[in-house]
């Protein structure tokens, strides 16, 4: 059996630990440079200038703009300076609308002609395809049941085959009529 002073000797530690982490918390030195910036000479001799003056240049010159742009929208239209737009006096606006009549007709009739076209797919042979397909893909699927499973290896060099049953799950599954050529 353990000696019952042990329990005691570790809490006895660990409280010695802990006081010796708060003494050495409280003498530590920072690794990061506290102390204030260095003064320097030319900064001293030379103030920078109070950030209410340049504010104050800014709101002077903002407010002789905004005066200046109230003057321009409250003047009056002068119809005389407006420059007469050209499209008026064009010498081949005539023929521009022929032009945009005749495109428009072309369209038109070309609309039409796509309309009438018959399409050139047919989902008959579309649907014969795919029952063929499906036939095929069943038919496949049945015949990979049919390899058969070997049981055992012998040592005469034979392969001893287990008696497999061939079940057709899938009788009712007819070949469907492909002597049509089909038309893609």
């Amino acid at each position: 059996m353990w000696c019952i002073g042990t329990k005691k000797s570790d809490e006895v530690d660990i409280v010695r630990e802990h006081v010796q982490h708060l003494i050495k918390l409280q003498t530590m030195k920072s690794f990061i440079n506290t102390n204030p910036p260095k003064q320097v000479l030319h900064l001293r001799k030379k103030p920078k200038k109070s950030a209410t003056h340049s504010g104050s240049l800014v709101q002077l010159e903002n407010q002789i703009l905004l005066k200046k742009m109230y003057e321009i929208d409250s003047r009056p239209i002068n119809m005389a300076r407006l420059p007469q737009s050209s499209s008026f006096k064009s010498l081949n606006r005539n023929s521009r609308i022929k032009n945009l009549t005749k495109i428009s007709e072309e369209n038109q009739g070309l609309l039409t002609r796509l309309q009438r076209t018959k399409s050139s797919y047919s989902t008959k042979a579309w649907d014969k395809e795919h029952e063929f397909k499906s036939y095929l893909k069943n038919k496949l699927s049945q015949n990979s049941r049919r390899i058969p499973r070997i049981a055992s290896f012998t040592m005469t060099g034979g392969f001893g085959l287990s008696n497999t049953s061939f079940s057709k799950s899938g009788a009712g599954f007819e070949r469907p009529n492909t002597s049509q050529k089909l038309k893609l």
